[in-house]
């Protein structure tokens, strides 16, 4: 009993989402025009989000808890 909860445990505590990066945040600046009265800033990134699974692929499971409430 006690090697299955422990097995269970690892499993939980392994990596279930992984992160994908082409383009890390930056942030881009806009060319003024209308001689310099239309500005603009804004944040770019360019990656995802994928999940991780393991080889059986039909047991995994991804639970998001928000709030204790």
């Amino acid at each position: 009993m006690f090697d299955s909860l422990q097995r269970t445990f690892t499993n939980i505590l392994e990596d279930t989402v992984a992160e994908a990066i082409a383009v890390p945040e930056e942030m881009r600046g806009k060319i003024p025009t209308d001689y310099g009265r239309s500005k603009g800033i804004a944040w770019y990134f360019l990656g995802g989000f994928g999940l991780v699974h393991g080889s059986d692929q039909t047991q995994s499971r991804i639970i998001k808890w928000a709030s204790a409430a």
